[in-house]
């Protein structure tokens, strides 16, 4: 790839008169020694620069899922970084510095699934060039191809699970009732994966709450939108189909047992109102384990 010129340089101080309007709006201020142009609020400006009313632009900025947008923000927050070490307008800068800092980030071995982030959050609050979103510009896109044939993406696992060696280790840990906490905690995670195909992240949502018992198995219904959701489709519920002919695997006598060891230091079941998740850490003060604890 040809090396891209450092861009033309365009001075903080006009940030001032540019900046976006952040927590300000709500009463608050921004936290001591952090980047005061938050993506969320750049991206609530770009609508409103558009002439999009208030009403509206609060439906579109629910749009954007939880995870999406911390991962947008911190990305954007980065570049915020990069671009006032460089003396850059972050709002109002030009297409040679977004492909500088895209072609910075490469060159410091992101790979292309980091930087494709980077390029998104720049365009969703990044002001049109040429009449295009940002990232949808001839030359990002092909700046993209290169890094995209530069350093093809690699698959996310590369090992499997041998399925019948998991169950011979669960097999030979003995009676639930006979494990610690540290180990049902484990055996439950692993069940619950075996007799699903769910992301680590809807595990983590699994809120005893939304959980119903059936002859042939449990069902958790999810209590919130998940990365899959869209219109049309109903909220996501996960089956767990139990096991009768080997109690040692059966994800339904694990999970009774795992609700009566943690049932101590849960909210009161009778409060349909607190979150109740399903995981929750076997040390003080046991709180909800998040997904990327439930998979590591």
């Amino acid at each position: 790839m040809v090396p891209i010129a450092p861009p033309t340089l365009c001075r903080l101080p006009s940030v001032a008169s540019t900046t976006c309007r952040s927590v300000d709006q709500a009463g608050g201020k921004p936290p001591p020694n952090r980047p005061s142009i938050i993506w969320v609020a750049c991206l609530n400006r770009s609508y409103s620069d558009t002439g999009i009313f208030a009403e509206a632009r609060t439906l579109l900025m629910a749009a954007w899922r939880k995870n999406t947008s911390s991962a947008y923000g911190a990305a954007w927050q980065k570049r915020v970084s990069w671009c006032k070490q460089q003396q850059i307008n972050p709002i109002s800068a030009p297409l040679s510095a977004v492909l500088y800092f895209l072609t910075r980030e490469f060159n410091a071995g992101k790979a292309y699934r980091s930087i494709n982030v980077y390029r998104s959050a720049i365009s969703m609050a990044h002001p049109t060039i040429d009449s295009l979103r940002v990232g949808e510009h001839p030359m990002v896109c092909q700046l993209m191809e290169g890094i995209f044939s530069k350093r093809p993406p690699l698959p996310r696992y590369t090992e499997t699970w041998k399925v019948h060696q998991v169950n011979s280790y669960l097999e030979g840990l003995g009676d639930n009732a006979e494990l610690s906490l540290k180990q049902l905690s484990g055996k439950q995670v692993v069940v619950l994966v075996l007799t699903s195909a769910d992301r680590g992240s809807e595990f983590a949502a699994h809120d005893l709450r939304f959980r119903r018992f059936y002859p042939k198995g449990v069902c958790f219904t999810l209590p919130h939108l998940t990365k899959e959701s869209c219109i049309g489709n109903p909220a996501k519920t996960s089956f767990h189909a139990s096991l009768p002919s080997n109690t040692k695997l059966c994800p339904i006598e694990c999970l009774r047992e795992y609700e009566k060891r943690t049932g101590a230091f849960r909210p009161n079941a009778s409060d349909a109102n607190v979150s109740n998740k399903l995981f929750v850490s076997c040390i003080c003060p046991h709180r909800p384990m998040s997904s990327s604890t439930l998979v590591g």
